[in-house]
């Protein structure tokens, strides 16, 4: 209970401040820069104050609070000088009907997502720790980052799945879960609790961004709708096929969004991008509210809020590296292009950006030297035409997105200029995305084109909504808007469908494992070094928080680290207890953990257990003691037994 306040602490401190700085603007356009307002600083905070203490613990979390409360005193002295807001005034001028017509649209997409999560997150089933199809690979990766960066304490932190090497991936969603857990939130809800708020923060940002475009209810909701229920026409492979559609429900990866096989890859983004992918989830509940502030800020003419837009945007490289690719593309063509659509001076035009960029300069560029840049060495290549396999390029695009991918030109050509300059300039995104791979897998230049594919889902959103307006009372009408409905969403609710019953399907963590993490987590020091296989199943790295001496390569390979050196010592330290005791005391090893997965990837030595004494062994799992401290700490018992 205590994390889940410490985190609801930042969001309404988030709240606050937004209301009172963008109190001229729209209910929803205001919620949706605070909720964003609320992540920087829950983020952030205890970042920065661990940076300055060296340490990532409950006392740096605490003092979080002491620059949280000073921005927020700041934020009322400011409110009462100037008279912006009061409560009582912010609720008088609450625009009920907006409010509840944005709610009613964004009500679904959110339950969705709050019933995947709750089925997909370690969810327990009699003791063993399941999730669902899209949490199967990539969660316990997070889990790692979330249990070591609580347990260890260092900061900045390493990989713990190959400890020793700078923890360079955007890990801020991580630190915002550690902070729970370290309050005595469990690991499920330090994860679920703040995914479900920054799901809502995407939401409501995707809706508020349309409508200050569209400046439409319905046009706003079709792309909020075009957005997150993405789909394309991969259902057309499934048709008249017998045992096809049924495979939808029941196989691993063959919905009509995410199928190799029929070269379908233009994932669904809730069930493939929110839900799995921690740092897309984040940054794209941050990138979106900060293009609203841009939009507002030049509208406007708004230097001061250019500024805190800026601020924004300098938060990003570390909160999700791909979103603040993507939006420094988008503002180098608003910048090029812009002047003369916003009416501006070119010397006007300069400062305001100028002002933009000042905070992006201080802040954000430390955080591409020391951590961005430091692992991206040799990620950038050339690699055409993204991850189609075999399509002609025209049709890979038209059956993946469908609909909207057709209706594109129409649609920019019906779009008034602001909306061609925005969209113009995020389509050198996708442009850039096809033919640049910024990952060692090329796949995740997907983070890349789905902010590229906002703008299309708004103009194409705008362009049907005009259209089916203009075609009056025609004879049929209804039905054609049933056919297009059907073409438009059949994919991605299929696939949502498909997520939803993959609910506790997918077993992650066994009883058996559960209870060793447990073990190995409350009676091994914090910095304890394992040897263990390289599954990336481990509940040493994913629950218990400790260092493993290589991960799996589903993990270090596609963040360009170094491993195979470490790979071929650890299959030496199984195979070959002679060899063993030199590399484990290089090494530092402390323990060298045996399971089912070691036994199958590895020929164990038996004279590993002459040699070390077994400190833990439960079922099908042993744990021998091999550095002198592990030695003399001897059995590995759980607090409760001790």
């Amino acid at each position: 209970m205590l994390g889940i306040l410490y985190y609801l602490s930042y969001v309404l401190s988030g709240i606050y401040v937004g209301y009172v700085l963008f109190s001229q603007y729209r209910p929803c356009e205001k919620l949706s820069l605070s909720l964003a307002i609320g992540t920087i600083l829950s983020v952030w905070l205890p970042a920065i104050v661990s940076i300055i203490t060296g340490r990532f613990n409950i006392f740096s979390n605490i003092f979080a609070l002491i620059p949280l409360l000073i921005i927020d005193a700041a934020i009322y002295i400011f409110n009462k000088k100037t008279k912006k807001t009061t409560i009582v005034g912010m609720y008088k001028s609450w625009n009920r009907r907006e409010s509840i017509k944005m709610f009613l649209a964004v009500f679904p997409l959110f339950f969705i997502t709050y019933l995947i999560f709750q089925g997909h997150v370690l969810a327990d089933v009699s003791g063993d720790l399941y999730g669902g199809q899209s949490t199967y690979g990539d969660l316990p990766m997070h889990m790692g980052m979330i249990t070591s960066l609580a347990n260890q304490g260092i900061f900045p932190p390493d990989y713990s799945i190959l400890p020793g090497t700078r923890l360079s991936y955007p890990f801020l969603v991580n630190l915002q879960s550690a902070s729970m857990y370290l309050m005595g939130t469990s690991l499920r809800w330090s994860i679920i609790f703040p995914s479900l708020f920054l799901s809502l923060s995407c939401f409501i940002g995707m809706y508020s961004f349309a409508y200050s475009f569209v400046k439409k209810h319905s046009s706003a909701v079709l792309a909020l709708y075009l957005f997150f229920i993405t789909g394309g026409l991969g259902f057309i492979y499934y048709l008249g096929k017998d045992g096809m559609m049924t495979s939808i429900f029941t196989g691993y990866y063959m919905t009509p969004t995410n199928y190799p096989t029929f070269n379908l890859r233009w994932v669904n983004v809730i069930c493939d991008m929110l839900v799995p992918q921690r740092t897309f989830l984040i940054g794209l509940s941050v990138v979106i509210p900060t293009l609203l502030l841009i939009k507002k800020a030049l509208d406007k003419n708004n230097n001061i809020h250019m500024l805190f837009a800026g601020i924004m945007a300098s938060s990003l490289p570390m909160i999700h590296t791909h979103s603040f690719l993507a939006l420094g593309i988008i503002c180098a063509g608003l910048l090029f292009a812009g002047a003369r659509i916003y009416e501006s001076t070119i010397k006007d035009w300069i400062k305001k950006w100028g002002i933009f960029l000042l905070p992006v300069i201080m802040f954000a560029l430390p955080q591409l030297l020391y951590w961005i840049f430091n692992q991206a060495d040799g990620f950038l290549r050339l690699h055409w035409d993204w991850v189609n396999n075999g399509d002609m390029w025209l049709w890979f695009w038209v059956k993946n997105i469908g609909l909207p991918f057709i209706l594109i030109i129409p649609a920019f050509l019906y779009a008034d200029s602001k909306k061609r300059l925005w969209f113009g300039s995020a389509f050198v995104i996708f442009v850039i995305a096809e033919i640049i791979a910024f990952q060692p897998n090329e796949y995740d230049n997907n983070k890349l084109m789905l902010i590229w594919y906002v703008f299309a889902a708004i103009i194409v959103a705008d362009y049907i909504t005009a259209f089916y307006k203009k075609i009056g009372e025609i004879k049929g009408k209804k039905f054609i808007a049933v056919i297009i409905g059907f073409v438009l969403f059949a994919s991605g609710t299929l696939t949502i469908g498909r997520e939803l019953v993959s609910n506790r399907e997918y077993r992650q963590f066994s009883v058996v494992q559960a209870e060793c993490a447990e073990v190995v987590e409350s009676s091994t020091p914090a910095d304890a070094l394992f040897i263990t296989g390289h599954q990336h199943l481990n509940e040493i790295s994913s629950l218990a928080g400790r260092n493993i001496y290589a991960g799996s390569t589903l993990y270090v390979h596609f963040h360009g680290l170094n491993y195979s050196g470490r790979y071929a010592q650890t299959k030496q330290i199984y195979e070959d207890a002679e060899a063993a005791d030199s590399i484990l005391k290089e090494i530092g090893a402390d323990y060298i953990y045996i399971s089912s997965y070691e036994r199958f990837d590895f020929l164990v030595d038996a004279k590993l257990y002459e040699m070390y004494p077994i400190v833990y062994n439960e079922f099908d799992i042993t744990i021998l003691a091999v550095s002198d401290r592990a030695i003399a700490a001897g059995e590995l018992i759980s607090k409760e037994e001790g």
